[in-house]
């Protein structure tokens, strides 16, 4: 049990995974590349919280983060 409570503790929620992933992988940057990505609208569209998402974001104070995120938002049609 324990041992469970400590891997949950330590996966990301999917807006911090989303956040990071596009941080560590700053190449996607136009509307053809991130749509390549091909993520799980059905998933994204009902599990992904906009607010939490923009809290993750404003911490790493990055505007080109923030346009890129944005981008995926838009091209998802999520927010």
């Amino acid at each position: 049990q324990k041992r469970l409570e400590k891997c949950e503790k330590e996966l990301a929620d999917l807006e911090k995974a989303i956040v990071d992933f596009f941080y560590f992988y700053p190449a996607y940057k136009t509307d053809r590349e991130i749509s390549g990505l091909r993520f799980n609208m059905p998933i994204l569209r009902e599990n992904l919280k906009i607010d939490r998402l923009f809290q993750y974001l404003e911490d790493y104070r990055n505007k080109e983060l923030e346009t890129r995120i944005r981008k995926m938002l838009k091209i998802y049609t999520i927010a």
